[in-house]
């Protein structure tokens, strides 16, 4: 099979995979599977199937270390799989339609995206809900394509199995980034967690770059509650994102004085909104209105007026939910 024909397979592979709701990301990578393909014929178009074909792409025509910059064909030291490919690199700048709104603000915005969930393997959205994952904006633009997703998986393995040279790499991107937007007149903002729920401050990067805008969406309470609590460095910002069965939490950070975030399926946002709040007795009440901002404006959280309900607009998937993630006024 012709290296072109194996990235259209892989291509709808991969788009048929994220749409199969009844999906196990571990299978892909927990299984045995031999290291090239040796047949010219695939006969069941599988998981392990994928894990082949992602291999096979991965593995580059001359064999033997090459720069990380330009990617590297190494040894996996944990003994999963038996090759890490590493990216040629790991932030995106301003390549999609939101983030680029912040150029008039005079901000220019990097983008880590990694592999959402269990995707890859390893878990980098600990309290991701049903609806997140089914709604998750992975698959959405480019994202659809069979190598943007490989890049983001190869992102991960590598965040897991090499972190001393990811975290370098990371470093010296985010200097790029900072010379760049210094260059062209532009204040950096980056944003760690494009496709994942990570605490990157315990690799101490806020602290590290200190003029750099830092932010995030995270749906793990705690990492709010520290945030409204004035735990985290001053340059990053956190903002906590609603889902179908959170509202509790969600609610308790807005009385805290923080943010929210709500994504709405239609496009004409509320300009109030009360969360309702049900107990397991299925009797329900409805908490105060908070102001409503418009989200979709810009990507710029840290821009945010406080203690409001970031309104967000469903897109892709989302807009067919109905898990309780999307939100009906």
């Amino acid at each position: 099979m012709k290296k072109l024909e194996v990235k259209k397979h892989l291509n709808n592979l991969i788009y048929n995979w994220f749409d199969d709701e009844k999906k196990d990301y571990s299978s892909l990578y927990n299984i045995d599977y031999p290291n090239e393909i040796k047949t010219e014929k695939l006969k069941n178009h599988n998981y392990k199937d994928l894990r082949v074909l992602i291999d096979f792409l991965n593995t580059p025509r001359k064999r033997g270390i090459k720069n990380h910059s330009k990617g590297a064909h190494i040894k996996n030291s944990s003994g999963f799989g038996s090759k890490l490919y590493k990216t040629k690199k790991l932030l995106n700048i301003d390549n999609n339609a939101k983030t680029i709104k912040g150029q008039k603000y005079k901000y220019m915005t990097a983008i880590l995206y990694l592999a959402p969930a269990r995707t890859s393997g390893y878990n980098v959205c600990a309290l991701a809900s049903a609806g997140c994952m089914a709604s998750c904006l992975n698959t959405a633009g480019r994202g659809q394509m069979g190598s943007v997703q490989l890049g983001r998986i190869n992102k991960t393995k590598w965040y897991f199995l090499e972190r001393e040279s990811f975290l370098n790499q990371l470093r010296i991107e985010i200097k790029r980034h900072v010379l760049r937007c210094k260059k062209k007149g532009f204040k950096p903002a980056i944003r760690l967690n494009g496709t994942s729920d990570i605490d990157w401050n315990i690799h101490g990067l806020y602290n590290e770059f200190p003029k750099v805008k830092f932010y995030d969406y995270t749906k793990i309470y705690k990492r709010a509650l520290k945030f409204v609590r004035g735990e985290y460095p001053k340059n990053y910002y956190l903002t906590y994102s609603l889902n179908e069965d959170n509202k509790v939490q969600a609610l308790d950070i807005l009385k805290r004085g923080g943010n929210i975030s709500v994504v709405f399926r239609s496009k004409k946002l509320p300009k109030k909104y009360s969360l309702k709040i049900c107990n397991q007795d299925n009797w329900c009440h409805f908490s105060k209105s908070y102001k409503v901002f418009n989200g979709d404006k810009s990507d710029l959280r840290f821009n945010d007026p406080k203690n409001v309900i970031v309104g967000l607009y469903a897109k892709g998937r989302a807009l067919k939910d109905n898990t309780g993630f999307v939100q009906d006024v």
